[in-house]
Order: C-alpha cells, then sequence, then structure tokens
C-alpha cells in the first residue's frame, strides 16, 4: 500500500552512530518534545533510517507529536492505522478521521497525494478526498467534485460511498440516479440506505410510489435501530399508508423513535398522548414528552400550540393546574384541576386528590385526597403510581407490597415510565420483592427505550451492563455512555412557557 500520509524531511542513511551533529541533533529535541523533530524521528523508524525499522515506536512518536497538533504526523499517525503498522489493528474509519484532520489543519501536501492516488482508482483515497469536497475540509465545497470522487470508489464497491453519492445526488436532486446507488447500498446491509429506499418507495421519489414496498424497508430499517424510519414507519401505521392501520403500532415505533432521542417522535408523540390517537389520552406523558422537545428547538412551537390552537383546552388548563401547583397556589390549582374533571378527564380527578393528600394545603383532607387518588387510579397510569408509592409508603393507606407491585406493574404496562423505572428499583434492591436482575432490567430497559429513563435508573442500568446481570452481556461502552448520557427531565422548563 502506498504511504499516503508521509512528509519527511530528507536524512541520510546512516545509523545515529554514525550521522552528523544535525541528525543526532534533530533526535534529541525530539526526545525533549518538540513536535516537528517528534514527526520526523517517527518517519526515521517507520522506514528503518538511522535506526532499526519499529513501526510501533513509529507510531508512538506520532501520536506524541500529534497530540501537540502537528499536521504532518497527524497524517502519518492516520497511514499506521490506515495500515495496521505500528498499532493493534488496521481502522480504516480512525485512519480516515486522522487524515481529514491534518488536512483540515493545513496539510495540503496530503490532500494532493490523496488526490492522485483516487484518481488512479484507490477506493480510499477517493472516499477521502470526496468527503473533502462534500465539507470543505482543504478545499472550498465543491458538490460536483465530490459526487465525481464519490462515484470513483461507489463504482469499486465503496457502500460508505454509494450511501453519500445517493445523498448527493437526492440533495441534487437527481433522485432516479440516487435510488440506484441507496439501492446498491441496501442491498450489501447499509441501514441508513434501507431507509431511504423505503423512504424514496413511500414518497415516490426516484421511482413509483410502492407505499407497502416503502414499509417493508422501513420496517428493515427500524428493527435495526433507524430512528427516522421508526418515525416514518409510525405514521405509516397511525395512517394506513402502506400497511393496514394500526395506530397503537405506531405509538409502539413512535416511542421507540422518541428513546433514540428524536425530538420530532417527541412531538409526535406528546400529541398522540394529549388527543388519544393511538393510545389513551395521558396529559402526564403529553407533559413529559413535550417537555424533551423542547430544548431540540421546539419552544417556539409549543408555546404557539397552546395560546393559539388549544388555548382553552382541557389539556392547557390542566397545565396551568400543574404550573400553579408548583408555585403552591392550592386554590388556583383545585379551582383549574375542576374543570378538567369536568371534561371527564381522570387527571383532574387525579391531581384534586393531590392538593388535598397535600399537608401544606389549607383544606388538607388525606382520606379525601386518597379516595380521589384511588378513583383515578381505575383508568390513568399517573394515578396507579402515585397510589402505589403511598401503599408502599404506608402513607394514608396500608402499607401493602404486592399491592404496590400490582399497581407499579399496571401503570408501566400502561407506558408510565416513572412506574417502569420504580418497578425496576424494587427487583433492583430485592425491595418488597425477591431481587431479581433480570426483570430489573426489563423494566430499565423499557423505560430507555421510550425515552423515560431517569437518571438514577440510567447509572442502576449501567451496572447491569458493567458486571453482566439480569442475563445482559458484560458491556463497558455502553455503561459508560449510560453513565454519560443526560436523561434529566425538561418540565421545568416548560413549564416557564405556560
Amino acid at each position: 500500500m502506498a504511504a499516503l500520509g508521509i512528509a519527511w524531511g530528507a536524512t541520510a542513511r546512516q545509523t545515529l552512530e554514525e550521522a552528523t551533529d544535525s541528525i543526532r541533533q534533530i533526535y534529541a529535541r525530539a526526545q525533549a518534545g518538540n513536535p516537528a523533530d517528534q514527526n520526523e524521528v517517527g518517519g526515521w523508524y517507520y522506514r528503518g533510517r538511522h535506526v532499526p525499522q519499529n513501526f510501533q515506536t513509529a507510531a508512538q512518536y506520532w501520536a506524541k507529536a500529534a497530540q501537540s497538533g502537528n499536521a504532518l504526523a497527524i497524517g502519518n499517525l492516520a497511514l499506521c492505522y490506515q495500515t495496521g503498522n505500528g498499532v493493534n489493528a488496521p481502522d480504516s474509519l480512525r485512519a480516515a478521521g486522522l487524515y481529514l484532520r491534518s488536512i483540515r489543519e493545513g496539510n495540503n501536501a496530503l490532500f494532493d497525494v490523496q488526490k492522485r492516488a483516487a484518481r488512479e482508482g484507490n477506493v480510499f483515497s477517493a472516499a477521502l478526498v470526496a468527503q473533502c469536497y462534500a465539507d470543505g475540509i482543504g478545499t472550498a465545497k465543491n458538490l460536483d467534485s465530490a459526487i465525481e470522487y464519490y462515484t470513483i470508489a461507489a463504482e469499486k464497491g465503496s457502500v460508505l460511498s454509494q450511501r453519500r453519492l445517493g445523498l448527493a445526488l437526492f440533495n441534487r436532486r437527481q433522485n432516479e440516479r440516487a435510488f440506484e446507488w441507496f439501492e446498491r447500498a441496501a442491498d450489501a446491509g447499509d441501514v441508513n440506505s434501507v431507509f431511504m429506499v423505503g423512504r424514496m418507495y413511500l414518497q415516490g421519489r426516484g421511482t413509483a410510489r410502492n407505499a407497502s414496498r416503502g414499509v417493508d424497508f422501513l420496517l428493515r430499517a427500524a428493527r435495526e435501530g433507524h430512528a427516522n424510519a421508526m418515525l416514518m414507519l409510525a405514521g405509516c401505521y397511525i395512517d394506513g399508508d402502506g400497511v393496514t392501520r394500526n395506530p397503537s403500532q405506531g405509538i409502539d415505533w413512535l416511542r421507540r423513535a422518541a428513546g433514540k432521542g428524536l425530538a420530532k417522535a417527541d412531538w409526535q408523540l406528546a400529541k398522540c398522548e394529549m388527543n388519544g390517537t393511538g393510545t389513551p389520552v395521558n396529559y402526564a406523558l403529553a407533559t413529559y414528552y413535550f417537555s424533551q422537545a423542547i430544548p431540540q428547538n421546539y419552544s417556539g412551537t409549543f408555546t404557539r400550540l397552546i395560546t393559539d390552537t388549544i388555548a382553552d383546552s382541557p389539556y392547557v388548563k390542566y397545565l396551568r393546574g400543574r404550573k400553579a401547583y408548583s408555585r403552591h397556589d392550592f386554590d388556583q390549582a383545585m379551582e383549574l384541576f375542576k374543570e378538567v374533571e369536568r371534561t371527564n378527564r381522570a387527571e383532574g380527578q387525579l391531581m384534586q386528590g393531590v392538593i388535598l393528600a397535600n399537608s401544606n394545603y389549607s383544606r388538607h383532607n388525606l382520606d379525601k385526597g386518597i379516595k380521589l387518588i384511588r378513583k383515578a387510579a381505575e383508568s390513568d397510569p399517573q394515578a396507579m403510581y402515585i397510589l402505589a408509592s403511598l401503599h408502599e409508603q404506608g402513607r394514608g393507606v396500608d402499607q401493602n407490597m404486592p399491592r404496590t407491585v400490582e399497581l407499579y406493574t399496571a401503570s408501566a404496562n400502561a407506558g408510565y415510565g416513572p412506574a417502569m423505572c420504580a418497578l425496576a428499583d424494587m427487583y433492583f434492591e430485592g425491595r418488597g420483592v425477591d431481587q431479581d436482575y433480570t426483570l430489573a432490567v426489563k423494566y430499565y430497559t423499557e423505560a430507555r427505550d421510550s425515552g423515560q429513563l431517569t437518571p438514577s435508573a440510567a447509572h442502576r442500568l449501567a451496572d447491569c451492563y458493567q458486571h453482566g446481570w439480569g442475563g445482559l452481556q458484560p458491556d463497558a461502552d455502553e455503561a459508560k455512555a449510560l453513565n454519560e448520557a443526560d436523561f434529566s427531565s425538561h418540565i421545568d422548563t416548560l413549564m416557564q412557557l405556560i
């Protein structure tokens, strides 16, 4: 393989013992940490000049210089990952990332080398140069040139380039050519291309519209975890487009898309929960999913929704009641929740019960509050969750762990995330039930997959991945991802918009 990243100065072939003072000084400066000289000495070790050839030592010198931002060393380190010389194994993705970084930081000679190799048919180089033109790395953005080089790599079988070529052509509205390349990449198993083929069948772009064929591709991509495929598939089930209408199935896919962090899924799911599309009306879940969309550029859309489109709706009164309750304006909250109850919404009854059960309320009446909560729990998942927590604590009702589990389970099965996490915690700890990591993982995973995992639950699920509990394979990377992800709720932010 050609040394596509190397950029060294001229050196003689003698050993260090025979070398001139200037050569020895380069080595000494490299030892002292000079990045340019570290890059030079790395080249010696890579080629076996002045020192015995040692790819691993070469990579170590280049890595040190790369940490200091030396563009040439970054490109040379990329060569090690491209070839596998001096590192554990070849890693083309890491190599490409380093080459791009080197070019971005001014290694113009490397860009020229890669272009020459690309024109000679080198697939890796063609894909790299195409990305440079597509993103404006080391050169001005030029979609025509990007398409030219992507085509070189795509025709030689680079699946990634086939997909990127399809996207470039799609953006140019050359839909028929785009569809052909997406099909080739999809046949090779590229999940993003599988999604694009499904989307284009569904929309009739680049091919005759075939909704049922589109759904087949969307299902393939969704089952492999593609969030946008899940979102589009949800719409097909809700509308009956290309598949037998099944709004409930659509809601399942919306929840999975929301669990992937897709804000549009959060938004659409919130509206479904608010209106009862494919699922029973659930104001608590609607509020949660609206709040998750807010930080992702939906604050203005939400404000317009509640001030213009549904300003006098029971849901807006519910929101205002929750805001009043959070400010301890219990009388105003009580009046608003009574209005909600008059529309036959259990949430109004539940929240009146919560207010009455609050010892800070001037007309506090625990027994009456519990009675209202119990009545709401006949149908409302949040009420089930609250009643379960009261039974667990023995507050206002008898302490009853079997009843606690029964209520948490019913609430969780109705899609209420806090109940999933609470039930999982019980099984994780063995609190009131036999400890069962398998059931804990089940409910933690359901909460995560629907986008409702709490921060504390995320840490416990991370522990399960770390130690291989509950039937999971030990996975330190997944544990780290769970511990570092943001699972915080944004309800407070939403309430500021009301």
